[in-house]
């Protein structure tokens, strides 16, 4: 993982992007159910 001080470094930015990531994955999921409950 990260050392201690590059974890002060890059912490934050890191945990934007990995928010970011974890929301669009739910969305992909979220559309995916959508078509599946469509067309199943």
């Amino acid at each position: 993982m990260f050392l201690h001080t590059e974890q002060k470094y890059t912490l934050h930015h890191f945990e934007i992007r990995e928010s970011s990531v974890r929301k669009g994955i739910q969305n992909k999921k979220r559309i995916r159910n959508r078509f599946h409950k469509h067309f199943i």
